[in-house]
């Protein structure tokens, strides 16, 4: 009689007061009050373990990070192997917060470095034209420095630190 008297006017809050009774109270007391049916004691409890259980499930699949095979996948942050853990063609799991990802790419780039009035062994002014073509080794030490100095860079950058 109490519930339906103070929300009788106003739906919305009737609405309110009605869910936060049937979350955060226990379901005997939303018996006595009528908003909840006999069998409804058993099946919230249990509708409220399946939530958790779903919500935990999709925190660690949004967590767990897949990389390609063309690809490196740094985690850095607090990871306990020195600066950046390097995956390379694998997964691995991010923890939020302490540790963050991003991906560096393998391919091969190709950087055109124009030599200028060189000299030759016989004192000769030149001009070679050159092309070299780099790419970052799937060793863990190369992963690791190419990381700590390359990651987050454009492709244009990494160009430029070649003039």
């Amino acid at each position: 009689m109490i519930f339906h008297r103070f929300t009788s006017s106003n739906p919305r809050i009737r609405f309110l007061i009605t869910g936060s009774l049937l979350l955060f109270s226990s379901p005997l007391l939303a018996q006595d009050i009528g908003i909840m049916g006999e069998g409804m004691s058993f099946l919230l409890p249990v509708m409220l373990v399946v939530a958790v259980f779903l919500l935990l499930l999709w925190f660690f699949i949004s967590r767990y990070r897949r990389c390609p095979s063309d690809k490196i996948l740094v985690i850095y942050g607090k990871t306990g192997k020195g600066s950046a853990n390097c995956i390379h063609g694998g997964a691995a799991f991010v923890w939020p917060v302490i540790q963050d990802y991003q991906y560096l790419d393998l391919q091969p780039m190709s950087i055109d470095v124009n030599l200028q009035d060189a000299l030759s062994k016989q004192n000769i002014r030149v001009s070679v034209p050159a092309q070299f073509t780099v790419a970052i080794g799937n060793d863990a030490n190369l992963m690791r420095a190419a990381a700590e100095r390359l990651l987050g860079m454009p492709k244009d950058a990494i160009r430029a630190l070649s003039h």
